[in-house]
């Protein structure tokens, strides 16, 4: 029997089409060899540009990165070790490929020093407690505590007289709460005493102007009251 020309086969007798494997099959079959090399990628080498305020133990720390695999390093964990310490500006890490560590630590500008115990520490601009330095620099601050807020006092008063008076500002005290003590001039010439307040008065700021034109400063000066200025003379 014939159906338009060709002869008629049962159905159960026709070759069936060969099955196609689904193609995202195939790929998820090749999933564990891609990543295998990635189980032994490790980093081989920690760049670490540091500063005085970082000590060695941290350097030997991030030293010990060295064969940690990069898929497990939390950059921001090295980050907060680096930034914690006192005299840190700011720190940035980064992972260059294929297998280096670069960590580079930023040190605070110094603009005061305070004494602690036999050795000098800095302060920075905000007012922290930087770290350890040789030498003392001017302004040192005497007197307050190791606290940003304390030592940013400090410093804005050292400012302040020195941008009114045009005289360095070598030593700030602080007496009290709120009472201060500043030394002025040049270390070759004889210390220039103030009494001052946390907030400027009117006659700190006449004192100040005068100083700055040219009028013969007193040996000491209290300056803390608004209408009355207290004047010691040299003998």
């Amino acid at each position: 029997m014939r159906l338009e020309g060709r002869p008629f086969v049962p159905e159960r007798l026709r070759p069936r089409p060969a099955r196609r494997r689904p193609r995202h099959l195939a790929m998820l079959a090749l999933v564990p060899v891609l990543f295998l090399p990635l189980g032994w990628w490790r980093i081989d080498r920690v760049e670490v540009r540091s500063c005085p305020a970082v000590p060695r133990e941290v350097e030997v720390r991030l030293a010990g990165i060295v064969g940690a695999s990069p898929l497990t390093l939390d950059l921001r964990s090295v980050q907060h070790l680096v930034e914690a310490w006192p005299g840190v500006a700011g720190v940035s890490v980064a992972f260059e490929l294929p297998s280096t560590l670069r960590v580079e630590a930023r040190p605070s500008k110094i603009v005061g020093s305070m004494p602690v115990g036999a050795a000098w520490h800095g302060i920075a601009l905000g007012g922290e407690p930087a770290a350890r330095i040789h030498a003392p620099v001017s302004p040192v601050l005497l007197g307050f505590r190791a606290s940003a807020d304390e030592l940013g006092l400090g410093l804005a008063v050292a400012e302040r007289l020195e941008q009114g008076s045009s005289l360095p500002v070598r030593e700030v005290r602080q007496v009290m709460p709120g009472d201060l003590e500043a030394v002025l001039g040049r270390t070759d010439q004889p210390p220039i005493v103030v009494r001052v307040a946390a907030q400027a008065t009117p006659t700190e700021r006449d004192w100040c102007a005068a100083v700055a034109a040219g009028a013969p400063p007193a040996v000491w000066t209290d300056l803390r009251q608004p209408h009355r200025v207290i004047v010691r003379r040299a003998p």
